[in-house]
């Protein structure tokens, strides 16, 4: 297997540098990204969107993050006040993190690890933990039940993503998004030529992985008054805010590298962004298109579909690859 040795900074006042200029980065994408969507929105439903703030409405993103920074930040009155405070920072800095281990336009990270995938897998699943903290320390039992019913969720599409993926990484090899990349790179051919279905229910998923319609349960706000996070306000709501944004942005990064041959092309030329964008902007269109699902319809289209589904198609390629690599030469062999 090929070694990608990881790439550190430097020293200290690089690393924080680093830091800051990755953050703005983010802050900047996100920002943006919500006029994105509210436009691409109000286009599809015949409306406006965002136009007074700002020429065309682009000053909107900075006018509604000084408003969460004014906000008031209200303590419930029987919330566990340090988890409370606690759990949006870990829940941003866990998205954050989990970046750090994806390549962004080229095969280099800030840490490339044999089983880059494996970590991302890993640190989104803290996210569980989070939800299930943040609607426990409110001390509101919507909130607490919103939490259950995130969990849930998570969890059941988190086993059927591994399934999807489990081809993948069977005929791969690796664990490492690096040497994907390259195999597609090298075959002039995206792994969505061989997995198109994978790629499908992998999109399903990732809908139900960052909360978008029509699988935002965890925020219903018509039913649960808005869930886990409902007694958030202010700064720390943003960092929700923030956090969801972000994963949708990282599912759309992951779903690029694996299936879509990351930052190439057939002619070798880095559309990553323009890859990213379009798949961000599936999302946006779904969530313009379709109404919220009921939550025993989220749950039988994991258990009863999307899972047994996936089950197959992977035993399919391992029976498909054990009959043409072992049983047809040794079927030539025998009758040489």
């Amino acid at each position: 297997m090929t070694t990608y040795s990881p790439i550190f900074i430097p020293n200290g006042i690089e690393c924080l540098a680093f830091f800051i200029v990755y953050l703005l980065c983010i802050f900047v994408l996100i920002m943006y990204f919500t006029l994105f969507e509210r436009k691409i929105i109000a286009a599809m439903q015949r409306r406006v969107g965002p136009d007074y703030v700002g020429f065309w409405g682009v000053l909107q993103p900075l006018a509604d993050g000084i408003k969460l920074l004014l906000k008031e930040f209200i303590f419930p009155k029987n919330s566990e006040k340090y988890y409370f405070i606690l759990v949006p920072l870990f829940i941003f800095f866990f998205s954050i993190l989990t970046l750090s281990f994806v390549p962004i336009g080229s095969l280099k990270t800030i840490y490339n690890s044999e089983v880059s995938i494996l970590w991302v897998f890993i640190i989104t699943s803290f996210n569980v933990y989070c939800i299930f903290l943040s609607g426990w320390s409110s001390g509101n039992k919507y909130a607490f039940l919103g939490s259950l019913r995130s969990i849930v969720q998570y969890v059941s599409y988190e086993i059927g993503i591994l399934f999807i993926l489990f081809p993948l990484f069977f005929l791969s090899g690796s664990l490492n998004f690096s040497v994907i990349i390259l195999e597609q790179l090298y075959t002039n051919c995206s792994n969505i030529s061989y997995f198109f279905f994978n790629a499908i229910l992998f999109f399903i998923c990732i809908l139900a992985e960052t909360n978008r319609i029509p699988f935002d349960l965890p925020e219903a706000e018509g039913e649960l008054v808005a869930g886990y996070n409902v007694e958030y306000s202010g700064i720390p709501f943003a960092f929700f805010f923030l956090a969801e944004y972000l994963s949708m942005f990282t599912w759309s990064v992951v779903f690029v590298l694996l299936f879509l041959s990351g930052g190439y092309t057939f002619f070798s030329m880095n559309f990553f962004l323009l890859k990213t964008l379009f798949m961000m902007f599936c999302i946006v269109w779904i969530r313009a298109t379709l109404p919220r699902v009921r939550y025993n319809t989220l749950l039988n289209l994991c258990w009863k579909y999307v899972l047994p589904i996936a089950m197959l198609m992977y035993l399919g390629t391992f029976n498909m690859y054990f009959f043409f690599v072992n049983l047809i030469p040794l079927i030539i062999d025998l009758m040489m």
